[in-house]
């Protein structure tokens, strides 16, 4: 059991790892479907044809389930909580503990860390179990909502694709748009000659010898700990 206990909780945290990858491509295919809708729709000029009313009702579709699948896809990225068992420090500082305890009871140093050890194995099963539930629970509603975002994004490409046949239709087969062209008489310019401005001639000073060039330094290493916030840029350290 202790096995399974195990590895259920490592299996949860792939899961999650796995469903949180799972998210780039959709964003990436929702991102695409927008701009399309948008680049499709800035050719849409009042009144409209019978094409046109067909390419606006496919873009509305679209449109809609691009926002269904972005909210779906929202609703699976954020607002989880996640468990985790302790960190192997804790736990070996929390096993340090419990031998003194059981030496305090009278029990000699090898029976002490014996049965320490024992109880630190049974509350990490009981970690395990009890996050792996919990974990377990978290994917579940997130896998249910990427499903979701999936069907949404499905019918989005479909009905893209049904905008875009319309879209390419009505630049074949449209009139073209004439463009009127006026054409002004030019106005006489008078020219006048001017005589350029010829600047006295100068001394040239000595040159100067250039300094020897000095090597750069290059940039310092940061060590930056995860748990503190890096302090803010100061303006006057940067060139104006």
């Amino acid at each position: 059991m202790r096995d399974f206990y195990k590895s259920n909780y490592a299996f949860e945290i792939a899961r999650k790892t796995d469903l949180t990858s799972a998210l780039a491509l959709p964003v990436g295919v929702v991102s695409l479907l927008v701009g399309a809708v948008v680049a499709m729709s800035k050719d849409l000029h009042l009144p409209l044809g019978l094409v046109e009313q067909i390419l606006l009702a496919c873009i509305g579709i679209s449109a809609a389930a691009c926002a269904l699948a972005g909210y779906f896809l929202y609703r699976a990225s954020y607002n989880f909580e996640y468990g985790y068992a302790p960190t192997p420090q804790e736990i070996k500082e929390y096993i340090g503990r419990l031998i003194k305890f059981h030496q305090t009871q009278g029990h000699g140093l090898v029976e002490a860390e014996r049965i320490s050890e024992t109880e630190t194995l049974d509350y990490i099963d009981v970690m395990c179990a009890k996050y792996s539930t919990i974990n377990a629970a978290n994917n579940d509603i997130k896998s249910a909502f990427l499903h979701k975002a999936n069907g949404a994004i499905m019918k989005a490409v479909l009905y893209s694709a049904l905008a875009g046949g319309t879209y390419v239709f009505n630049s074949i087969f449209s009139a073209p748009t004439i463009h009127k062209i006026e054409v002004v008489k030019p106005k006489e310019v008078s020219i006048m000659t001017t005589i350029p401005h010829v600047p006295p001639a100068t001394t040239p000073s000595p040159a100067t010898i250039p300094a020897p060039a000095v090597r750069p330094l290059p940039p310092p290493g940061r060590l930056i700990k995860e748990d503190r916030n890096p302090p803010k840029p100061q303006l006057s350290s940067f060139p104006r």
